[in-house]
Formats: structure tokens, sequence, C-alpha cells
């Protein structure tokens, strides 16, 4: 499970609003300088992520909470984003 801490924000219905905060290991990495993703994170600043969320554990605005991800899910939706077009553009170039 990936968890994340954030802030409930709102209640509607049955949904929580969430705010986290993005979180990186730039401080800890000895290319801390050097690589784009520290780069990025400086220009850009690191704004907070807003997340619709069931709320199971019936929190209200104000609360702490832990947001959780299963790892499969996070497998099943990068195949998704990934592996779907990468097949279609070589089923499309294989058609050609």
């Amino acid at each position: 499970m990936i968890e994340e801490t954030g802030v409930v924000v709102a209640l509607s219905g049955g949904l929580a609003e969430v705010e986290t905060r993005r979180q990186g290991a730039c401080g800890s990495c000895s290319a801390n300088g050097a690589c784009g993703t520290s780069l990025l994170a400086r220009y850009l600043g690191r704004r907070p992520l807003l997340l619709r969320a069931r709320n199971q554990a019936g929190a209200a605005p104000g609360d702490s909470v832990i947001v959780g991800v299963p790892e499969d899910g996070l497998v099943m939706a990068s195949l998704a984003a990934y592996l779907v077009p990468l097949l279609g553009l070589m089923g499309g170039g294989a058609l050609g």
C-alpha cells in the first residue's frame, strides 16, 4: 500500500477532498543540485495536490488523514497509461 498524509479540506456526500503536499527524496540524494527533478521543484514550487477519496473514517474538515493506494492498482494504472498506447502504436504500424 502506497500511503500519503493529508488534511481534509471539504466534504461532499460520501467523499472527502484531501489536500496533500508532494514530497520528494531530493534532500537525501547526492545529485541534489544537478538532476532535472530538483530543478523543476525549485522553479515550479511544490503545489498542494487535491484528492477526492471515500470518507470511510468519517473525517471532518481539518482532520489529518492517510490516503492509501494499493500497489496492484498503481500497476494497472501504469499499464493503461503506457502499455495500451504502445500496443496501439505497434498495431497501427503493423497494419500500415
